[in-house]
């Protein structure tokens, strides 16, 4: 394996007779590798109960893997570190309040992160000779499972917080949806400024420790700059300055630096920001989580982050809070007004494609763009008068789209992981792909064909030899990037998720949302979705990202394989969204500079 730079090369040198030799190896050592590894869960769970505060332990976790770089950040700041975070507070809620006995003390949180960062290892080979000795599985089913399954543990958020906060402001404004959030206790807009106060107070009580550590700090930096010169041995200029500064007083403050991580650091404190009905719905408290043994379990903390104790509220996910604000709504609305979700369902849906076709007005501005459209054919000798989404026509290319809100369903204590993966990917994705393409068909069919409105009157005439392009345009609310990112791997898997030859550009509508408002060019959003759609034909480069793939297209004009990359046919993309990422860190206020837009070479 190699990197350079934003990419990532690998290949095997095993011939076919060593990897069915790792294969067996790995069969054989997986009972040892699973017994390790729910040995280590215990320890830390025993760690915990004897040894450590459970709030100060969730608390150091939280500070250790979320407080993150914002300069850094990829999309929501999940990529690979909030896991540790609700392993964690799983196993905090396993147990009753009375059964943890101990105050934190630095060494045995300093033992705690050793235990966690081997079980994360631990977990990982598990998890792959678990998949990779199955030999119920093909090489492509193994390779799907392991993407999928890390997807769910690791690759988390699929947009930015803005985008989560936008997309929910609106859908929740709707009248009759906003009618039931009101007879909760309260609307979209307070849910929002009750988490941006959490936040907030989290960041005011980080700030007061970090300017106590940088007065300390400062002092000692000066006497250090003051005296190096005096000495030949750096570490004697290091041990004069702490009897200059005080060396208890400089420990004390690292200590204290150290410790903002522990429990107080996210108790929220009530006030006129705070809705107590939204803070009680999304809470839990201990010994609620007992059946939990494994990161693989269905845990209900995504959709109640908070942890209620002693009539006091403490928040150290709060990222579950922005990513997962439609997920909790619907589980709240599922759970207090069952007989209205069924509405609820068709008020969203047709939210969404509303949103979706504004975002491509958006992209397109001067396309004919037509919804609802209808058109008919005959099938096996039956007449029939099936929808389309909507139709784009611009210039020489023309649009079929279809989009899909459907969920997607965790795959959280499942074992059946493939199969509701398979049939979640049918709804939102090869539904969509399928119903285009008869679309496509039509089009193809005739010359001239018409679509028309649900009142069988004529809206759009389509004439075939005026479209050197013809794009089938998928867009779900949830996102399949693990799929939808290597479309060529899904027919791979199973060749009727995707008939035929064609590939359609599938999206999640909150990564429609950064593509088109970045674009300021409707063309390079027509080459943008030609070569993209291109690339599953012929895969030079490969991402786990549909916004490495955009970023990537920024930076060369062109998704094709350029010649600085290396002739590898396994290349890997990593970090071509940083850019993009950066720019809505500074949209979102976290950081103080990003360019007001970015540049392409298109």
């Amino acid at each position: 394996m190699k990197r350079k730079g934003r990419v990532t090369t690998y290949e095997s040198n095993l011939d076919s007779s060593q990897i069915e030799q790792a294969k067996q190896i790995m069969s054989v050592q997986l009972p040892t590798v699973k017994k390790e590894m729910y040995d280590l869960l215990s320890e830390i769970e025993t760690l915990i109960l004897d040894d450590l505060n459970p709030l100060d332990a969730l608390g150091h976790s939280t500070t250790k893997n979320l407080l993150v770089d914002l300069e850094t950040n990829r999309k929501d700041g999940f990529d690979n570190s909030q896991l540790e975070v609700e392993i964690v507070q799983n196993i905090i809620l396993k147990n009753k309040q009375e059964n943890y006995r101990k105050v934190s003390t630095y060494e045995n949180l300093k033992k705690f992160d050793d235990l966690l960062k081997d079980f994360r290892n631990k977990l990982y080979f598990y998890l792959m000779y678990s998949i990779y000795s199955d030999e119920t599985l093909n090489l492509i089913e193994k390779e799907t499972l392991f993407n999928t399954i890390l997807n769910f543990l690791i690759l988390r958020g699929d947009a930015f917080p803005l985008h989560y906060k936008k997309v929910a402001l609106e859908l929740f404004s709707e009248p009759r949806i906003e009618e039931m959030l009101k007879k909760l206790g309260f609307t979209i807009e307070e849910y929002f400024e009750t988490i941006e106060e959490i936040q907030r107070q989290n960041v005011a009580f980080i700030k007061d420790r970090v300017t106590k550590l940088d007065e300390v700090q400062k002092d000692f930096f000066e006497c250090f700059d003051k005296n190096f010169k005096e000495f030949d041995d750096p570490q004697k200029t290091v041990e004069m300055c702490k009897a200059q500064v005080g060396e208890d007083l400089l420990d004390k403050c690292c200590r204290d630096f150290l410790s903002i991580g522990l429990k107080d650091n996210y108790k929220i404190i009530p006030n006129v920001k705070t809705n107590e009905k939204i803070l009680d719905l999304l809470s839990l408290e201990f010994g609620c989580n007992e059946h939990w043994t494994s990161p693989l379990d269905k845990s209900d903390i995504e959709l109640k982050p908070l942890i209620h104790i002693d009539k006091e509220y403490y928040c150290f996910l709060i990222p579950h809070l922005v990513r997962n604000v439609i997920p909790i709504i619907e589980s709240i609305f599922s759970e207090k007004f069952s007989e209205k979700v069924k509405k609820y369902i068709e008020i969203k849906s047709d939210f969404f494609e509303r949103k979706s076709f504004e975002l491509l007005r958006n992209a397109l501005p001067k396309a004919t763009i037509q919804e609802k459209l209808y058109y008919p054919i005959n099938e096996e000798g039956e007449d029939k008068y099936p929808e389309i989404d909507g139709v784009v026509s611009y210039k020489d290319s023309l649009l079929l789209v279809e989009i899909k809100a459907k969920k997607r369903r965790s795959i959280a204590g499942r074992k059946d992981i493939l199969t509701i993966s398979k049939g979640d990917f049918k709804k939102n994705i090869s539904e969509a792909f399928e119903q285009s393409k008869r679309a496509l068909d039509y089009v193809l069919s005739s010359e001239e064909v018409g679509f028309y409105n649900n009142n069988h009157k004529q809206v759009m005439k389509i004439k075939k030899e005026d479209y050197k392009n013809i794009f089938l345009v998928n867009i779900s609310l949830e996102a399949f990037e693990e799929y939808s990112t290597a479309l060529n791997k899904v027919k791979l898997w199973d060749s009727k998720l995707l008939r035929g030859t064609h590939y359609p550009f599938a999206i999640s509508i909150y990564d429609l949302m950064v593509i088109t408002n970045i674009l300021e060019n409707s063309d390079d959003f027509i080459k943008y979705l030609q070569e993209r759609i291109s690339l599953n034909k012929k895969q030079e480069i490969n991402s786990f990202d549909e916004i490495d793939y955009f970023g990537y297209f920024l930076k060369h004009g062109t998704l094709s394989k350029t010649s600085d990359l290396p002739k590898s046919e396994d290349t890997i993309i990593n970090g071509y969204s940083s850019d993009i990422e950066r720019y809505y860190s500074y949209l979102q206020g976290e950081i103080k500079y990003s360019k007001k837009r970015l540049s392409t070479k298109i």
